[in-house]
């Protein structure tokens, strides 16, 4: 607090009752939005008296009192570049107001806030070019409402929310948890810590939540958007006491091949996992994850990964030869090859470390391509028998 501020609340606590209200009113006609800000504010309880400590356990803000904050917020912060962060100022001090609510125990009112400000936010996110302003309040909402639900089980079972209000908790996270899913910037605890904490009914209702909005279809932009999707469920299921090949099924299922391969090499079953990546990995990416992962198992299937990804750049040269032109292709080739090279030399096998160079090079003849042929080259040399 400043100097300036407790200068003048010393001169308000000089004030009676009937001065106060009638500053408030000068306050408000001059403000009319401070009206609503008001609204919330006289709600807040600010002692233990018994009147107020029943009062916690009621919902007395009228959600449209944060609707018209978030209004009053972004028509502040105006359309330019920089609105996103203008208005974040406006919308944290809605949510600390939030944060004072759940300080006070008070959790109904403080999920009224925090589920109201971010299905308000969030209905406008898409008119504003957010550099992480917004999207930090929605993950101070997603806190707040998480810790309303965490605090439920240590209640009484009177002071708890309804059921109705608990359901509206729960959408409030899920909605919340989908947007940081595709866009980023909430808690990444969200979604464990709301399956840890949903009841088995809630469970249910969350995992055909999960359901409708799976994209169907194996495309690739089907397989990207289910991908969060996917690792909800299987969190649903293993809460469930779902086997794990229940579980995997579900992975099968939506197409989400890397994770199933990866699923199985952290059970130990490799040999399904290989079958999965030599079956479906496609992406150049995935098929070297997947084998350096394979490669840390054991002696046994340092080979098998190694071959993995020979066969992959087999394909792929026998295709590029079609399409000689294909930038793409070609990079695929490349990274391909850098990878057998280091694997190879790692494993001490330098010949086909210099002859996967040596095919580097003379696809792309420059400086790089050059100095990694005589880099290998070298360790040969250092290697041989004298």
């Amino acid at each position: 607090m400043t100097n300036a501020h407790e200068h003048l609340f010393r001169k308000l606590k000089k004030k009676s009752q009937e001065e106060l209200v009638a500053l408030l009113e000068q306050l408000v006609q001059r403000q009319p939005e401070t009206e609503t800000l008001l609204e919330l504010l006289v709600e807040l309880p600010l002692g233990e008296a018994t009147a107020q400590a029943k009062q916690r356990l009621k919902r007395t803000i009228d959600p449209a009192a944060i609707r018209s904050q978030v209004d009053v917020a972004f028509d502040r912060a105006g359309t330019d570049w920089d609105a996103a962060g203008r208005a974040a100022v406006d919308l944290e001090q809605v949510s600390a107001i939030g944060h004072d609510f759940a300080q006070a125990g008070a959790w109904t009112n403080a999920q009224v806030v925090y589920g109201t400000l971010a299905e308000e936010i969030l209905a406008q996110y898409d008119l504003y070019r957010d550099e992480g302003q917004l999207s930090w309040v929605l993950g101070e909402c997603a806190n707040g409402l998480l810790a309303c639900l965490k605090a439920q089980s240590d209640l009484p079972q009177g002071q708890r929310l309804k059921e109705d209000e608990r359901e509206t908790l729960l959408t409030s996270l899920l909605t919340l948890w989908h947007f940081g899913d595709r866009s980023g910037g909430i808690t990444p605890d969200l979604a464990p810590t709301v399956v840890a904490l949903a009841t088995a009914s809630e469970r249910t209702r969350l995992e055909a939540w999960v359901r409708e909005n799976m994209h169907p279809g194996q495309d690739a932009s089907s397989q990207w958007r289910n991908r969060g999707l996917v690792s909800f469920l299987a969190l649903l299921k293993q809460a469930q006491g779902s086997t794990q090949d229940e579980v995997l099924a579900e992975y099968r299922q939506a197409g989400r091949y890397a994770e199933l391969a990866e699923w199985y090499l952290q059970l130990g079953r490799q040999s399904e996992a290989l079958a999965v990546a030599q079956e479906y990995l496609t992406e150049t990416f995935e098929i070297t994850r997947f084998a350096e992962r394979l490669l840390r198992s054991d002696e046994h299937w340092r080979n098998q990964a190694l071959a993995l990804v020979e066969k992959r750049l087999a394909e792929t040269l026998t295709a590029a030869k079609t399409t000689p032109k294909d930038l793409t292709r070609l990079h695929t080739i490349d990274t391909y090859r850098r990878w057998l090279s280091e694997q190879y030399r790692l494993a001490g096998q330098i010949q086909q470390a210099l002859e996967v160079e040596r095919a580097r090079f003379q696809a792309h003849p420059d400086e790089a391509t050059y100095r990694a042929v005589h880099m290998v080259v070298q360790a040969d040399s250092r290697d041989a028998p004298v």
